[in-house]
């Protein structure tokens, strides 16, 4: 059996003989057969645990080795893995089964085009924006009270969601429907009470995107979003949803790929500790697990360092969508910096703490 140190020698070496990482690292299957022919036990420290990743259902067995080896925190779900909320359940389950019921099992399912499950007897309700816009907040939280019992009965346990970005740039196509209005308050009401809603039916909420993409004016799926804004005016207009979430004992916050010089003058939010650690962790006083959107977002120049830079940050776990070789090049690139030191162990520690308790909070530990 090898050694963690000469897996880690051995991966680095496949790593840096593809030319990019747009490309992939190592091919999928290489990578499994590799994993099968190296076999090494957990590390003690389970710093898959601070993963929340996406996954092809032909290849469920790559979450499974993934988890022999690091750990998982959990997963998320895409329209591309199901074709029924039947046909899910059962990959939730299989997917338990080969790894762990302790997993995080997350969707966006906010309503309106943003709804991975649909059709075939799942209910379907519109945007945040129709409710926002007839300030009816009774039947916002009916809708997030009927999609959370529907979740829950999947095995989903984590609705991405409410959003609690303010629209104040109409321009903003991107968030026009999905924020709930661009009026502050609006939004505080709204996104208070969704979280208690779904929490009452075991989903966990995870507001998003902090530290306020609702002024931005493009999408950071394509490239990094930027906000000329001054701090004061995130301060006023952004911040308040997200302090009325965690108010409301919200369970996690994501953040967005986001550039505010005046909060940040230098880093982006997923990599800035001035808006994690700083705004969101001690400033609003934040106690849950703060997740970054999709680091394979375009947004992100820099993938080879992006986890561990984002878990300096503050971060407690980061969202890679696609795909197993590269989630498992970053599992890799973590583990490395833990233990060069460049990534304190006793943080990843904490790190992890958080999402246990996270797990335990709505029973995902068994």
């Amino acid at each position: 059996m090898v050694t963690r140190r000469e897996f880690l020698k051995k991966a680095g070496k496949a790593t840096a003989a593809s030319a990019a990482i747009g490309a992939g690292y190592l091919f999928a299957d290489s990578a499994l057969d590799y994993l099968s022919r190296n076999m090494m036990v957990r590390p003690d420290l389970p710093i898959g645990e601070l993963f929340l990743l996406g996954f092809e259902n032909t290849r469920i067995g790559l979450l499974e080795e993934f988890h022999d080896h690091f750990g998982l925190g959990g997963v998320i779900v895409f329209g591309r893995n199901f074709e029924s909320p039947s046909e899910l359940k059962e990959i939730v389950d299989e997917i338990k089964a080969r790894t762990s019921t302790n997993l995080i099992v997350a969707v966006d399912q906010e309503g309106g085009d943003v709804a991975r499950l649909s059709g075939s007897g799942f209910p379907t309700f519109p945007s945040p924006a129709y409710y926002g816009e007839k300030g009816d907040l009774p039947a916002a939280v009916h809708a997030a009270k009927v999609t959370s019992e529907k979740l829950n009965e999947i095995g989903i346990n984590m609705n991405l969601g409410p959003v609690a970005d303010v629209l104040t740039n109409p321009d903003n196509v991107l968030m026009k429907h999905r924020s709930y209005s661009g009026d502050v308050t609006e939004v505080c009401r709204f996104v208070r009470s969704i979280v208690g809603a779904q929490s009452e039916f075991g989903v966990a909420s995870c507001a998003k995107h902090f530290p306020g993409l609702g002024d931005a004016s493009i999408d950071p799926h394509k490239e990094a979003a930027v906000s000329e804004q001054a701090a004061e005016f995130f301060e006023k207009n952004m911040f308040p949803p997200f302090a009325a979430a965690v108010e409301a004992g919200v369970s996690a916050i994501m953040t967005t790929h986001l550039f505010v010089p005046s909060l940040d003058p230098v880093h982006m939010a997923t990599f800035s500790r001035r808006i994690c650690d700083g705004i969101l962790r001690e400033w609003m006083g934040f106690e849950g697990v703060i997740v970054t959107d999709d680091l394979k977002m375009h947004a992100v120049d820099d993938a080879k360092e992006a986890v561990p830079k984002a878990l300096s940050a503050g971060h407690d776990m980061v969202l890679v969508g696609t795909s197993f070789d590269e989630q498992l090049f970053f599992a890799g690139r973590l583990w490395e910096g833990v233990e060069s030191g460049e990534v304190p162990k006793a943080a990843i520690s904490r790190k992890i703490d958080r999402v246990k308790q996270l797990k335990t909070r709505f029973e995902m530990l068994t």
